[in-house]
C-alpha cells in the first residue's frame, strides 16, 4: 500500500501534468457557443480521455521504454533537453518572417528590452526583444 507522502506526491504531479487552471480559459474559449449541459457533458469526455490515456501510459510506459531500449535516466535527461531548447525558443523568439536561420528581429518599437517569454501589454508586433549587442534608440 502507497504512503500518505507517495500519495500526495502522486497527486501532486498529476495535478501539475494536466495543469487546470491553465486549461480553464481555453475549455471555456473552445465551448462559447454551448449550454452547460453540452459544456458538463464536454468536460466529462475530455476527462475520461485524458485518464485513460494517463492510465495506458503509467502501465504500460515502462514497457514500452524497455522495448525500444531506452533507460529511464536517458529518458529524463533528453526530457531536460527537450525543457531546456523550449525555454530557449521561449525567450530569444525568432523574428517569425525571418529570412535566414538564426535571424532576430532588430527594429525595436518599445521604451525597453525584455525577454520574448514574459508577458506585455503591447501588442506583438510592438514587443521589444532582448538583445544585448543591440539598444534601442535612445539609450
Amino acid at each position: 500500500m502507497a504512503t500518505t507522502a507517495e500519495l500526495i506526491n502522486a497527486f501532486t504531479t498529476l495535478l501539475v501534468t494536466t495543469d487546470p487552471p491553465g486549461l480553464a480559459p481555453i475549455f471555456l474559449g473552445l465551448t462559447a457557443g454551448m449550454n452547460a449541459a453540452q459544456r458538463r457533458q464536454t468536460a466529462i469526455r475530455g476527462t475520461l480521455i485524458a485518464f485513460f490515456i494517463l492510465l495506458v501510459f503509467a502501465v504500460s510506459g515502462a514497457g514500452v521504454l524497455s522495448v525500444l531500449g531506452i533507460s529511464l535516466p536517458a529518458f529524463r535527461i533528453a526530457g531536460g533537453f527537450l525543457l531546456f531548447f523550449i525555454a530557449f525558443e521561449m525567450v530569444f523568439e525568432k523574428t517569425p518572417g525571418a529570412k535566414g536561420k538564426g535571424e532576430r528581429r532588430r527594429n525595436y518599437q518599445g521604451s525597453h528590452p525584455e525577454p520574448s517569454g514574459l508577458p506585455s501589454r503591447d501588442p506583438p508586433h510592438h514587443r521589444p526583444r532582448l538583445d544585448i549587442r543591440h539598444h534601442p534608440p535612445g539609450w
